[in-house]
């Protein structure tokens, strides 16, 4: 799942410039620009998320693409739908939202964290990301996290989310989350 960011030739004085070399020099290189990795995922339907105070269980699952690099795709739905992977190496800008449903007396925190190449496993791979946001008190308001940063990565690598509350009764979570290429 790797996709090389195109490199501009080095021309040297006598080089001919063909339509063959106009193509992979030119047109390649804008197609790039044009439309780089990206994508945006959602789970629609929900996933109900146990109160406790510690990160536990499987990272979030992504069901709904709202749109997939063409090229070559950055999340799969059926294997492994809670990863999204970057083709190429280079900076991202990595949007997610979490929603927490509406509770009637809303109590405890809610909790975001983020981990590259885990395979779903708490303890494997690398945290990027762990915070606690307080609770939205207000009945029966959903409660969300935002949260957007640029970051690097190398091709290949992926990520996941895991999320916690304490409100104390299980809670319906929807997530959105996307990655766009920003360059090298």
């Amino acid at each position: 799942m790797t996709q090389a960011v195109p490199v501009p030739r080095t021309w040297a004085a006598g080089d001919a410039f063909t339509a063959a070399l106009a193509n992979q020099e030119l047109r390649d290189m804008f197609d790039w620009l044009m439309d780089p990795p990206s994508a945006s995922v959602r789970s629609a339907s929900g996933t109900s998320i146990a109160s406790g105070g510690t990160f536990t269980g499987s990272p979030l699952s992504f069901d709904t693409e709202s749109w997939d690099w063409a090229t070559e795709a950055m999340h799969d739905t059926s294997t492994n739908p809670s990863r999204l992977y970057f083709p190429s190496d280079g900076r991202y800008l990595f949007i997610v939202q979490i929603d927490f449903a509406l509770a009637a007396t809303p109590t405890g925190d809610r909790a975001l964290h983020v981990r590259a190449n885990a395979a779903g496993n708490l303890a494997s791979g690398t945290s990027i990301l762990t915070r606690s946001f307080p609770v939205n008190t207000e009945a029966n308001e959903v409660t969300s996290i935002n949260w957007a940063v640029e970051m690097r990565r190398s091709a290949g690598d992926y990520l996941e989310l895991w999320v916690r509350h304490t409100q104390g009764a299980n809670n319906v979570v929807t997530a959105g989350l996307s990655a766009s290429w920003l360059g090298t």
